[in-house]
């Protein structure tokens, strides 16, 4: 009695393990080929092709069986195979050509989303860009090939624009809040004016701070209005306050004028005023 090695002893196990698979493969084998028998009766050839490649590949992992039973199963999921091909054959060049439609149609978006991503018009453009973002999601899958490099492009173009809008924002909010700042200052300047007691050298200083309120930018919306009316009202008092002296200084002159013009008409030799009110 020859005694065996540990080699032989593990070969003999591995072998009798490798028997076990291959009959426990058949089984699945079985059921593989009557799935694939049962594709023939389905009416939608998306789905007969999706089962078709699961069942193929499925097939493959368990495809070690005992010879003499598995030529037979090999032979029965041929003929299966081969009785639904044709119509997977045809969906997937069914799919193909739609496929490559749906390439025509992402760069023709492609083309208009890089003929935008540089324009300054930022209302028309961004619901122009939306619109085109809703359409790329409408459109089907690509050939595998050109989906990345498509992609790629028209979310560089989107970036780009939205990006750059971004920016302006950013700057027009900083401009927005430099202005009122600056506005704020002028309204509180007028407001000092309002309050000398130089009212030519207000007149004077007022124009040039109107003057410079016409060229600092606009604010926003909501705090034009009672900005401007707070400066307005400013300038008006100060405006106010000159015709009122203007008035005074006009009045003053005419009853001066008048009682320098009082005299006698009928007395030839010239009288002081004083002496004419004494001789009243």
């Amino acid at each position: 009695f020859k005694q065996k090695t540990a080699y032989e002893i593990g070969v003999r196990l591995v072998g009798s393990e490798m028997c076990i698979r291959d009959r426990a493969n058949l089984g699945v084998q079985e059921n593989l080929c009557a799935k694939l028998e049962s594709l023939s009766s389905l009416s939608d050839d998306a789905e007969v092709s999706k089962q078709l490649k699961s069942i193929m590949s499925q097939w493959r992992q368990v495809s070690n069986v005992p010879r003499a039973q598995g030529e037979s199963l090999r032979k029965r999921f041929q003929i299966a195979h081969d009785s639904v091909f044709p119509r997977c054959q045809a969906h997937e060049i069914a799919k193909q050509k739609e496929r490559e439609i749906n390439l025509d149609l992402r760069v023709e978006l492609i083309q208009k989303a890089e003929a935008l991503m540089m324009s300054t018009d930022w209302l028309r453009t961004v619901k122009k860009m939306t619109e085109l973002q809703v359409q790329w999601k409408s459109i089907g899958p690509v050939p595998y090939k050109d989906q990345k490099e498509t992609w790629s492009r028209f979310r560089e173009a989107c970036n780009t624009f939205f990006s750059r809008r971004k920016e302006d924002l950013a700057r027009r909010k900083k401009d927005l809040r430099g202005n009122l700042k600056r506005k704020e200052e002028l309204c509180l300047k007028v407001e000092e004016l309002a309050d000398s007691p130089d009212v030519v050298g207000s007149i004077k200083s007022v124009k040039k701070v109107q003057a410079e309120w016409k060229v600092v930018g606009s604010v926003q919306r909501k705090q034009h209005e009672a900005l401007l009316r707070r400066f307005q009202v400013g300038c008006d008092a100060i405006y106010q306050r000159a015709h009122d002296l203007e008035a005074a200084s006009l009045a003053k002159e005419a009853v001066e004028l008048s009682l320098i013009h009082i005299s006698e008409p009928t007395r030839r030799t010239p009288i002081s005023y004083a002496v004419f009110c004494l001789k009243k």
